[in-house]
């Protein structure tokens, strides 16, 4: 059911439309530059930076709102996957910022940009400034935890940890049973997995009854992390791909915004050894791009098996996940539904499984970059998942720790 506040955003947004347009429409013509200009404007890595300004007048502010909304029209991979109403709803709000006030404070401007990209079902777009989404409410959703119990390990400079814990009955190991804690996805083949591939040849000759692979509170990352992680448990080449297709957006606009993503992440004090390799990959698509225009959005296949193949991981593989297991995180899980020995214990995760390849936009005026999803991940029937969670095999109470619920709980109910 849509909340009260969206019903009346809705009403006002059918009352006021007419009106919207003919105030809009003189001025876009104005401050609007063209598709291709506005491209040649967002790439970061060929212009030099300026420093956003505190204030901004009523022209800088329309050819922010005139960027922003090319964001949505442009670079979004699901814009023509979500409800129309959201989308007009979100385009509506963002460009209500160009009537009335003759000054805005860009703080302000930016609190707003990142609230209206809240009326879409996808919390992976959003507005920020000095790294920091503007919106509270969206802070406080990124903000949000688990019900079921902390990871095992806590986040530090790799990527995953083991422990063992004591077995508990039929079903489990009495000797203990090994606990795998993946807290984070980083890029594959970087330091920070070190010992894991060791680790699970270990375990797959040792073929312990029960697995235990804790997920809970894992931000996702890189996908590639996610795959080569999926891989090492499918014992494997490549790990199977989800279940779906993905819908790619693929013009100029988005291969800017891929470009200046990845320029960002070569430049970051812990540099992803990938980014600068991926720039120039989107460099050259978007150097074509120029020269032969290409489709907006495509749908294509997900790369990767669709089948898990041999050499599953043996015994029982249960998986911790919580409402903190987001974006890589849930799709390295849909990878492991396909295993049929794997079991999903604790709460439904984020919802943020449907977003991929990332790009990044800087509004020319006031230095507000907008993080938008470029490729998104399509159900089995093509629908848009948005904020839909993974469903788990076993509920926890909230207030549960759900390790020690799953080993209290899990030899009673049986495999």
């Amino acid at each position: 059911m849509r909340s009260p506040r969206r019903l009346r955003l809705l009403a006002l947004a059918s009352l006021l439309v007419a009106s919207a347009a003919a105030c809009a429409g003189p001025a876009r013509n104005q401050t609007t530059p063209s598709r291709r200009a506005m491209a040649e404007r967002w790439r970061l890595d060929k212009r030099k930076e300026t420093p956003p300004r505190a204030k901004l007048g009523k022209r800088e502010l329309l050819v922010d709102v005139a960027h922003a909304t090319g964001v949505l029209e442009e670079v979004y991979a699901a814009r023509d996957l979500i409800p129309k109403a959201d989308l007009l709803l979100a385009r509506f709000a963002i460009r209500g910022l160009a009537r009335g006030r003759a000054r805005w404070d860009t703080r302000t401007v930016c609190e707003r940009i990142d609230g209206a990209l809240m009326l879409l079902p996808d919390d992976q777009f959003s507005a920020s400034l000095d790294g920091r989404p503007c919106s509270e409410a969206r802070r406080e959703r990124l903000a949000e935890t688990g019900a079921v119990g902390a990871n095992v390990a806590s986040r530090g400079d790799k990527a995953w940890a083991e422990t063992v814990v004591a077995g508990a009955g039929e079903g489990l190991s009495g000797a203990g049973t090994p606990v795998l804690s993946l807290t984070h996805f980083a890029p594959a083949g970087t330091p920070a997995w070190d010992g894991l591939r060791e680790k699970i040849l270990a375990l797959r000759a040792e073929r312990p009854a029960v697995t235990i692979l804790d997920v809970r509170g894992n931000p996702g990352g890189h996908e590639s992390g996610a795959e080569a992680a999926a891989a090492l448990l499918f014992g494997t080449a490549r790990a199977p791909a989800p279940e779906g297709s993905v819908a790619r957006s693929r013009n100029l606009a988005s291969l800017a915004a891929l470009m200046n993503a990845s320029w960002t992440r070569s430049r970051a004090p812990e540099a992803d050894p990938a980014a600068a390799r991926e720039f120039a990959a989107y460099r050259d698509e978007y150097l074509k791009a120029r020269a032969r225009p290409t489709p907006g959005l495509r749908i294509e296949e997900w790369s990767g098996p669709s089948s898990p193949g041999r050499g599953v991981y043996p015994g029982q593989l249960l998986v911790l996940a919580d409402r903190g297991c987001s974006g890589a995180c849930e799709r390295f899980l849909l990878r492991l539904k396909r295993m049929p020995n794997v079991r999903l214990i604790g709460e439904a995760t984020a919802g943020a499984s449907s977003s991929l390849d990332f790009g990044l936009v800087r509004l020319p005026q006031s230095g507000i970059e907008i993080r938008v999803p470029t490729a998104v991940l399509l159900a089995p029937d093509g629908s848009f998942a948005g904020r839909e969670g993974i469903a788990v095999d076993v509920a926890v109470p909230a207030g549960r720790d759900a390790l020690t619920y799953a080993r209290e709980i899990l030899p009673r109910s049986g495999p």
